[in-house]
């Protein structure tokens, strides 16, 4: 504890682990501070599993196996679209720990509260304080505070498992008054996932019937839902797309969930978080070999703020779609909402500027053409 670390994690999910996979393996001291897992399944996609595995993630990764069948019930009809690998999020969470701990300091605490003194990091911990030149917020929505976010939704769920070997499949299903995801896991946990307006007030008896409509409307998805609402353990979570600017201070980022968390119907939030990560990397790793500060989180807030418009696009897309075939107030008035935040979007005159590029591993100052097409500047050869 009484330690001082090059950098301090706060969380031990996706975009927690893989920085401080990274950054440990770069030899920089690191220090994880997490505590608590995430239940229920989890859906990962194929460029899912191929970021975590990039990332030193390959245990975490290997947990989705075999490809499991989605289908779909959009715009009234059905279809069968991709797949997904699905997994325990408790094992899966478990894992990501596990491959921290080959290489990074592990605190099983909560962290109360940070404060900067003498260019240090402070984290008090209901174990003690932990110090750090840098320090890294990857508590996803348990990060407090944002400064934009979509529309009000929140996700209603039953969890069970039934202890016996299934086979893995998972569905999506729009409903007039939301959607829901229903899946199940290889070792039989079922999860269904019932997601709406924050002021739709559903009681259990309610929430069982939009699990029971969905299922009605992909009767070969062959999920037991019954035995799901009877016996399954009930859950809810805000679902809400938000935006918080990364750079808190010199040396202090949020990333992942904690900067940009998106809405769940896109099913890329750990994908971007591992990205995210990634960035986070380079930002450390810049700032703590000289680079000042000021360049380092610019170019890691405009990279947020991409990410956050782009998300509202596509959200929009999405909303629209449903919206335009149903006409019911839920998908219309998201649509809209979605689509207010994505048309947020300036203008921008083609000029070249200097500003902070990724070059390999290091964020640096370079001359770049920036346009609306290219708002955060590539490199391109004066005539």
């Amino acid at each position: 504890m009484n330690r001082l670390f090059d950098v301090v994690v706060l969380g031990a999910g996706p975009a927690g682990a893989a920085a401080a996979v990274a950054l440990a393996a770069k030899g920089f001291t690191t220090a994880v501070v997490s505590k608590g897992v995430t239940t229920g399944v989890q859906g990962l996609s194929a460029r899912t599993v191929a970021s975590l595995t990039e990332s030193g993630l390959t245990p975490a990764a290997r947990l989705a196996g075999g490809p499991a069948s989605r289908v779909v019930y959009w715009c009234g009809e059905r279809s069968e679209r991709g797949q997904e690998g699905l997994v325990d999020r408790e094992v899966f969470d478990a894992s990501l720990l596990r491959s921290c701990l080959t290489q990074a300091t592990w605190l099983n605490a909560a962290a109360r509260s940070i404060t900067l003194a003498d260019d240090l990091w402070q984290v008090d911990t209901n174990l003690g304080p932990i110090r750090g030149r840098t320090l890294l917020d990857a508590r996803g929505r348990c990060a407090r505070r944002s400064d934009e976010r979509g529309p009000l939704l929140v996700s209603l769920s039953h969890t069970l498992n039934s202890d016996r070997p299934m086979t893995a499949r998972s569905a999506i299903a729009a409903l007039d008054d939301g959607w829901c995801w229903l899946a199940v896991t290889h070792s039989g946990l079922m999860s269904a996932q019932f997601v709406t307006s924050a002021n739709n007030q559903l009681d259990g008896e309610q929430l069982g019937s939009r699990f029971q409509a969905a299922a009605g409307q992909l009767p070969d998805l062959e999920l037991p839902v019954e035995q799901l609402i009877a016996d399954g353990r009930l859950g809810a979570r805000a679902a809400v797309a938000r935006y918080s600017q990364p750079s808190r201070g010199p040396g202090h980022l949020r990333i992942g969930d904690a900067a940009v968390a998106m809405d769940p119907l896109s099913g890329n939030g750990i994908h971007e978080a591992v990205r995210s990560a990634r960035v986070a990397v380079a930002a450390v790793s810049s700032y703590l070999q000289g680079e000042p500060w000021p360049v380092v989180a610019r170019f890691v807030d405009e990279r947020s703020r991409e990410l956050w418009r782009r998300s509202m696009v596509t959200a929009a897309d999405f909303y629209r779609l449903q919206a335009n075939w149903s006409g019911s107030k839920f998908w219309t008035s998201t649509a809209a909402a979605y689509g207010r935040a994505a048309s947020d979007t300036p203008e921008i005159e083609g000029r070249f500027e200097m500003r902070p590029v990724l070059n390999h591993e290091r964020i640096e100052l370079r001359r770049v053409w920036v346009s609306s097409e290219f708002p955060r500047g590539v490199i391109r050869h004066e005539v």
